[in-house]
């Protein structure tokens, strides 16, 4: 496993990363074939004001074997996350709110809808995180 993360600011408000990950597992698609797969990942985040920081992310993921996700396919996805730092700078206790929107699309049959399980090639989810922090 090959895991490079490299970041770096574009400016005081505005931060980029790039993260890129290669596998192979050998003999793990039968006897004598490595199973392989990877992505990449861009991170575009801009700071606005002291507690709003929206993060854009582009990432590729290649299974060629099917060997991490059951099926052999190329995914492409698009996240927005809204990190939103709630409370005072100064308080014992300080709390993120992280809502993120993510578009998934995969070249095969893979996401589930409703009850026909991997019947679509694309997916929208949305979620929502909240972390404390002493």
């Amino acid at each position: 496993l090959l895991d490079l993360q490299l970041t770096w600011s574009l400016s005081p408000s505005l931060k980029s990363a790039v993260n890129v990950d290669l596998a192979r597992d050998a003999n793990a698609a039968g006897r004598g074939r490595d199973a392989t797969w990877g992505g990449v990942a861009l991170y575009l985040q801009k700071n606005v004001g002291e507690r709003f920081s929206p993060t854009l992310r582009a990432e590729y993921y290649s299974d060629p074997q099917g060997f991490t996700t059951g099926v052999a396919q190329h995914v492409v996805d698009f996240t927005l996350t809204g990190d939103t730092r709630i409370g005072s700078k100064t308080s014992f206790v300080k709390l993120l709110l992280r809502p993120e929107l993510r578009y998934d699309r995969s070249d095969a049959p893979f996401f589930t809808d409703r009850d026909r399980f991997r019947d679509r090639k694309d997916q929208w989810t949305a979620a929502l995180a909240a972390v404390l922090w002493f």
